[in-house]
């Protein structure tokens, strides 16, 4: 891993557009490159109205304040990615740099972050006071919306048109021919939501900081992190063997942090400390 140190973030720019913020952190090794989007503090409601078809008790709806902003990939952590950091490959589905890492448990994509953040230190590309994370549940959230209110980011209609699931079991009237890949797809396959991220539903299932909590409850909260303790991590946004009611916004999953499986991804938010 020392060696691998020498070759990690040679250089990070901040390119503006009129529509979004962009960082890109180059992670030098094999030409990686990981994007990742600014996300500006804001208010949304998180989880489902009770009328939402699928939805399930663990999803009550909630005010939620985000104070400050962050950065969030555009996509999830690709095997490229993984690899530039890692100098592994764990991933069950390979044949092209573009797929998404998976088959790593929480405790993994942790590690990624870990080692991403020193290195980023030590080569003055990030503030002592910065720190790659996973995203809490409600930044996840937040961003998957995009400001939406509807069960997806782009309606109340997911088709294998829209994203990578299976598509023998839609959700909502669909008129396209079902389409289900039984495998990941390299991001960025499917269209991005309005704030510009890919695969926030579908693809693999991305794992967030928090210690799954089965009762959000009601109350209006701010910079929510989830339980100090507990059991479970959760996961987020549905996986390429899911049906559609499984990717929907509000879904929420959880498992040991030790697991790993070939639907189990994940996406980096860059945070202060």
């Amino acid at each position: 891993m020392k060696k691998l140190f020498a070759y990690l973030l040679l250089a990070v720019c901040v390119c503006v557009d009129v529509m979004s913020e962009e960082l890109m952190v180059n992670l030098g090794q094999g030409g990686q490159v990981l994007k990742l989007l600014k996300v500006k503090a804001g208010k949304f409601t998180m989880g489902s109205p009770e009328t939402e078809l699928y939805r399930r008790k663990n999803e009550k709806r909630h005010e939620v304040t985000l104070t400050a902003d962050y950065w969030l990939g555009a996509t999830e952590v690709t095997q490229g990615q993984w690899q530039a950091v890692m100098g592994t490959n764990p991933s069950k589905h390979q044949g092209d740099d573009k797929l998404p890492v998976e088959n790593v448990s929480w405790d993994d994509a942790v590690k990624f972050c870990e080692v991403l953040t020193d290195t980023a230190r030590k080569a003055g590309a990030i503030s002592g006071k910065q720190k790659f994370a996973l995203p809490t549940e409600a930044q996840w959230e937040y961003a998957c919306r995009a400001g939406a209110a509807t069960t997806f980011s782009n309606g109340d209609v997911l088709d294998g048109t829209m994203a990578n699931f299976d598509g023998n079991h839609t959700y909502g009237k669909s008129v396209q021919v079902p389409r289900y890949l039984n495998a990941t797809a390299p991001v960025g396959s499917y269209p991005a939501n309005a704030w510009g991220f890919y695969d926030m539903h579908g693809n693999v299932i991305e794992w967030c900081s928090d210690w799954y909590q089965e009762d959000l409850g009601s109350t209006a909260v701010s910079n929510p992190k989830g339980p100090a303790e507990g059991s479970y991590k959760v996961y987020r946004g549905g996986h390429f063997r899911d049906v559609g009611a499984f990717c929907r916004s509000s879904f929420r999953y959880f498992n040991l942090p030790n697991f790993a499986y070939a639907y189990l991804g994940f996406r980096v938010a860059l945070v202060a400390e």
